[in-house]
């Protein structure tokens, strides 16, 4: 496992020679890899596809693990089905002993933690708001075919009021960034679907994104308003506590 700490290193860019390296003297690292998971209808995961860049030794304890992990069934149409999803796990991979290596789960991030091509692209802070000096949050709801084009984009909130000139500035810079980004193809029961997501995107000063700050409280806020959707995308959630989970240690 020595291997796997070089390697995990070596794809977050941290130079390192593994000749000379000792794991003694390395610091703890995190790095975000993805993989997809396909989950049955009820829930339990069917099948891991890994990030092929990552030691095979790796590969397979996070496939070993993530088979047993369970979510909330998708629903499409008010049934359970099984559909894809998509997960960015955090790692932490530690130095041990003289030539151990700890390897820990720390949570899931969105899609948009890695590099994968599909994920909104970061709006643009608008000169407006800048001024002003706020911010704002804002949710829509993205309708796309089911090939994953956008078809369209409705505001789900702020509603029931007109946007005053900030806020328009805002929302204009983030149905720009949609225009621009590319997305997966949604899945029930092995085939694609037209359906629309919700799509949270908040702003601050000084950056913006299409999951922000408080990943959690952007995840509660997308699922309240789920029920805003005719066809809202087959969607589960995990259900599996996986903060700080043990993934490997030479102690076994």
């Amino acid at each position: 496992m020595k291997r796997i700490l070089v390697l995990l290193i070596a794809m977050a860019c941290i130079p390192l020679q593994a000749k000379e390296s000792k794991p003694e003297d390395m610091q703890v690292r995190q790095i975000v890899v993805g993989m997809d998971v396909d989950v049955a209808a009820d829930g339990a995961v069917s099948g891991v596809v890994p990030d092929l860049r990552l030691p095979a030794d790796l590969r397979q304890l996070l496939v070993t693990r993530v088979s047993q992990w369970r979510y909330r069934p998708a629903t499409w149409h008010g049934e359970s089905v099984s559909t894809k999803a998509y997960l960015a796990l955090r790692l932490s991979v530690a130095p041990e002993g003289s030539d151990g290596v700890v390897v820990r789960i720390l949570g899931a991030d969105s899609e948009c933690a890695v590099d994968t091509g599909y994920c909104a692209e970061p709006p643009r802070y608008p000169a407006e708001a800048a001024q002003a000096n706020t911010g704002g949050t804002f949710v829509y709801a993205l309708a796309k075919d089911a090939n994953g084009k956008m078809t369209g984009v409705r505001m789900l909130s702020p509603t029931g009021r007109p946007l005053h000139m900030v806020e328009r500035a805002m929302d204009k810079a983030s149905r720009k960034s949609f225009e621009t980004s590319r997305w997966r193809p949604s899945f029930a029961n092995g085939n694609t679907v037209a359906c629309e997501e919700v799509l949270p995107i908040s702003f601050s000063m000084g950056s913006s994104s299409a999951d922000g700050t408080g990943q959690a409280a952007l995840e509660k806020l997308k699922e309240k308003m789920l029920p805003q959707l005719s066809e809202a995308c087959p969607t589960v959630v995990l259900e599996t506590a996986i903060e700080n989970v043990l993934l490997y240690s030479p102690a076994g």
